[in-house]
């Protein structure tokens, strides 16, 4: 049995936790600025953490410190939160749990009791994963409490019934019925998963040869990683949006754009750039491929990590483990689909999870050759996007400062390395910048890569209108930093303890998009991300003993698979593979159609948005002719103040002022139609940008159209 040191794996913990609670019983300042002084805080806390350690250790001020924390964060939930429904249980559960797997440690009552408190904690702060469960209502529903698709489905089982002539029940009882079946199977799955970590625990036995063992969780993950289920859909954004993004980037550039020039991208430069080479003329196509191919991958690294050559039944464990944390809830509640936004998975963060995950697999190489090898990861993850170069560099730096300053060699072979890497670096800029004199005239404007880390940090959560909420699941990624620190202390190879900060300094890195926007499902999607770091600083640390990280693996595996959406995930990841997308459907309202048939569109260029917050705009090149109908093709417009509204609602008016002069100078753009809602408060930004720019750039307002609650305005060059 695994010794736990309390106060060295709940210290961060308790601290961030304690800080938030001061703030918001004594001091109440905004959350919008006092997070960011949380965030800045816990690198410093990584530092003096050791120093913290020692002392503690020399001072045996564990049990003082700890158990004062420990009550008071317990009354805070009890009161505060009015938790004491929930907490009960699970410390009940806790007892049990803890007895059962550890059946010869009972005569140790310190220990017991140190390692009763861990479990409770972490069972007690793992379960807001599931933020949105009700656990009051969870294993046992009434009629108002089931949802809308739920009370259909057993509404029409009670109507089966009733058809077999066996007597009339009425849907309550089958609801009865419903509930005593589903504890039972939730019991037993319970037992199943005990008993599978229970026996993973044995020694492995003799194993098949790997590329067999590779075979089927790769069958697997290439069904999820390639499901078109849910995509495109609409309903709160949906994938629409999220894709939108990407595709309206990727058009532009089509048309004639340049990155780092006329074209805004939110996502990056290296990451747009490797969309637009995908061999398809459609961009979707483009997209849809490359994003399937990136999770697949990671999804395969994913599972390597978490099964690490294990036996069979933790070989079961880790196929489960890797659907859940990756396919089923970084799709959020709903359990789709991770595709629906990109941004959360692999198109994002691929060479992150690459880069720490060379680090790990080849740590014991010489540090030379390993900064060498992950020299052309480095560069491509470093253009790659904003957030990716922040969060590798950041990876990267611990390592660096022990090759600099602990690594025993001398000064020039460390030059030779240090240099290599500006010279790279230097080389791919000055490709780069000869690239752009030769097609546009001009060097790319480098600080626009950086456009949308000085406007975008801080403005996410003013649009999702939601306050910060330290007591949800961002207590989850605190506590696996929390508990990573105290792994990390314990590495007796300075080499491997500089990797372990490495891991944990990215972590912290990654934290950064969570926390600007702060709310529940933003911690949610990037719940695999802080799963993938905190099993590398538990592998570098050479921890064996599966105990330390049960409570996290019940929790993920009893809720996710409890819950029958994730049968209705599994079935529709299944029958939902349409490659070509020509099944899928871009449906546009029938007003678009009818004022298009007003207008006649010839001459000049159009484009649309619809009437949504998410901004949505023609996709397609074409509209219903209502007399004949048939699809007549039209010219779109690619105005980026429209096809990019999204994006440019989070610039500065000199940067919106810069893409614009610059796609005007450049684009023979002698007019278009702009067609919007007549009153609609998410198309005013729109509407006022485009008319502002254009007017200062020699345009006139040739004509408007009004045709129900669409407004269609015509703009042409003077």
């Amino acid at each position: 049995m695994i010794k736990i040191n309390l106060f060295n794996s709940f210290f961060l913990f308790l601290l961030i936790f304690f800080i938030f609670i001061t703030n918001e019983f004594f001091f109440n300042f905004s959350y919008d600025s006092f997070k960011w002084y949380v965030y800045l805080l816990i690198p410093f806390i990584f530092i003096v953490y050791p120093t913290i350690s020692k002392i503690e250790k020399f001072l045996y001020l564990e049990n003082i410190f700890f158990y004062f924390f420990f009550i008071c964060f317990l009354l805070f939930y009890l009161i505060y939160l009015n938790s004491l429904l929930i907490t009960l249980p699970i410390f009940i559960f806790t007892f049990i749990y803890y007895f059962t797997i550890n059946k010869n440690s009972v005569d140790d009552t310190s220990k017991n009791i140190n390692n009763l408190i861990y479990y409770f904690i972490s069972f007690l702060i793992f379960i807001k994963i599931f933020y949105w469960i009700d656990l009051h209502q969870f294993f046992w529903k009434t009629e108002t409490e089931l949802t809308e698709n739920y009370l259909l489905y057993l509404s029409k089982v009670n109507y089966f019934i009733n058809n077999l002539n066996i007597g009339n029940i009425n849907l309550n009882f089958t609801i009865k019925i419903y509930n005593f079946l589903y504890l039972i199977i939730a019991f037993l799955f319970f037992i199943l998963l005990i008993f599978l970590l229970i026996r993973s625990k044995e020694n492995t036995p003799k194993k098949l040869n790997n590329f067999i063992w590779y075979i089927p969780i790769s069958i697997i993950l290439f069904v999820e990683s390639f499901s078109t289920y849910s995509l495109f859909g609409k309903i709160g954004g949906g994938a629409l949006h999220h894709w939108q993004v990407y595709i309206s980037t990727i058009e532009l550039i089509k048309n004639g754009g340049y990155l780092l020039w006329d074209v805004p991208s939110q996502y990056g430069f290296f990451s747009i750039i490797s969309l637009v080479i995908m061999p398809f003329e459609d961009p979707w196509l483009k997209m849809y491929f490359l994003n399937c191919i990136l999770n697949f991958i990671l999804s395969i690294i994913l599972f390597k990590l978490i099964w690490h050559n294990g036996n069979i039944y933790w070989y079961l464990i880790s196929i489960f483990i890797t659907c859940a944390v990756y396919f089923i809830l970084a799709s959020g509640p709903s359990y789709a689909n991770i595709s629906e936004t990109p941004s959360n998975g692999a198109l994002r963060y691929f060479w992150v999870v690459i880069i720490a995950f060379v680090l790990f697999k080849y740590k014991n190489l010489q540090i030379e050759r390993l900064l060498l090898l992950i020299l052309p990861f480095w560069i491509i993850g470093t253009l790659w996007s904003i957030i990716s170069a922040f969060v590798i560099n950041l990876t990267l730096l611990p390592i660096f400062i022990y090759f600099i300053f602990f690594y025993q060699a001398n000064f020039g072979q460390k030059f030779k390395i240090i240099l290599l890497y500006f010279f790279v670096i230097s080389l791919t800029i000055f490709a780069i910048s000869i690239y752009y004199i030769i097609n546009i005239g001009n060097l790319p404007d480098y600080l626009s890569f950086f456009d949308f880390a000085i406007n975008g940090i801080g403005t996410s959560s003013r649009l999702t209108g939601v306050e910060f909420n330290y007591y949800g699941v961002f207590l989850v990624p605190i506590l696996f930093i929390s508990l990573s620190l105290t792994q990390i202390i314990q590495i007796e190879s300075t080499k491997d303890k500089f990797i372990g900060f490495s891991f944990l300094l990215g972590f912290w890195a990654l934290l950064i998009y969570a926390f600007d926007r702060g709310v529940d499902l933003s911690f949610l999607k990037q719940l695999y991300l802080y799963f993938f770091f905190f099993l590398l600083i538990l592998r570098i640390s050479n921890l064996k003993n599966l105990n330390f990280i049960s409570p996290l693996l019940i929790i993920i595996l009893f809720f996710t698979y409890s819950n029958p959406k994730s049968i209705i995930h599994f079935y529709n990841s299944i029958t939902n593979h349409n490659y070509s997308l020509n099944k899928i459907e871009f449906n546009e309202k029938k007003e678009y159609h009818d004022i298009l048939n007003i207008i006649k569109p010839k001459k000049y260029p159009l484009i649309y948005l619809e009437e949504s917050r998410y901004l949505f705009y023609n996709t397609r090149s074409n509209y219903l002719n209502n007399t004949t109908n048939q699809k007549v093709k039209i010219s779109r417009n690619f105005m980026p103040t429209f096809i990019l509204a999204s994006t440019f609602v989070r610039l500065n008016e000199e940067a919106q002022e810069k893409y614009i002069t610059r796609w005007l100078s450049r684009n023979k753009f002698s007019g278009g139609w702009f067609i919007t809602s007549k009153k609609f408060s998410w198309h005013e930004k729109t509407e006022e940008l485009t008319k502002k720019f254009l007017i200062k750039n020699n345009y006139n307002l040739d004509k408007i159209i009004y045709y129900n609650n669409l407004k269609a305005v015509l703009y042409s060059k003077i």
